[in-house]
């Protein structure tokens, strides 16, 4: 399990992670993970859930082109096996975030579930390292600036995703990949098609504004 020292875990948290875990198949890799409770640095409540706080379908994570371009798992709300360990390290340097490489890694060969239920109080305060932002159309000129450079990340970890694991573009899991590393590369008119048929997509509506401006102005 990964933890956040300021976090803090309810009592139950370990037993049914470990109870979830332990109804897959030991060889394959396995990760759970559980929804989480967003305080602030008192433990007062903003939101009972990070799924509806941060508007993501509790379903994300069912298809990999989704989750390969949107993370739902916080490292502190995880639980994973040894094989998904032995099979996802060592972690490149271009992985975006290590839960979502871990995340994505027990997705494409293995089980990934959600416990749909909040087994932590993740705590927000001015010095998360990455924490909870919710999107708004306020200072979009800086979220865009700050998704322009997530994008980027985005691609570079398909791209490494790919290599490390000699995946073939021809099967499904290939084609997910080579799309989302060469995003920028495409048409316009590509972008606008996959945008529209949500091969391209952000599980916000404000997200898919933002990612449908970058889809037409970005370039290699």
């Amino acid at each position: 399990m990964l933890c956040d020292q300021d976090d803090v875990w309810l009592p139950e948290k370990i037993v049914k992670s470990y109870q979830k875990i332990s109804s897959f198949c030991s060889s394959k890799p396995a990760l759970v993970y559980c929804d989480l409770m967003i305080v602030n640095e008192s433990l007062d409540l903003f939101s009972s859930s990070y799924f509806c706080y941060k508007k993501i379908p509790k379903t994300w994570d069912k298809h990999f082109i989704q989750l390969l371009q949107q993370n739902t798992v916080s490292g502190c709300a995880a639980i994973f096996n040894r094989a998904l360990l032995e099979k996802a390290t060592p972690i490149p340097d271009d992985a975006y975030m290590h839960d979502w490489w871990l995340a994505l890694v027990a997705k494409a060969f293995g089980n990934l579930k959600l416990i749909d239920e909040p087994l932590i109080k993740y705590r927000q305060h001015a010095n998360n390292s990455i924490g909870v932002k919710k999107r708004t159309l306020k200072r979009i000129d800086k979220q865009y600036q700050c998704f322009k450079s997530s994008m980027m990340k985005v691609e570079k970890q398909a791209k490494v995703f790919s290599k490390s694991f000699d995946v073939s573009p021809q099967t499904a899991l290939g084609k997910d990949l080579v799309l989302i590393s060469s995003m920028s590369a495409l048409t316009p008119l590509q972008k606008v098609r996959l945008w529209c048929q949500r091969r391209l997509d952000r599980s916000h509506i404000t997200g898919r504004i933002i990612l449908l401006v970058y889809l037409l102005f970005s370039c290699k």
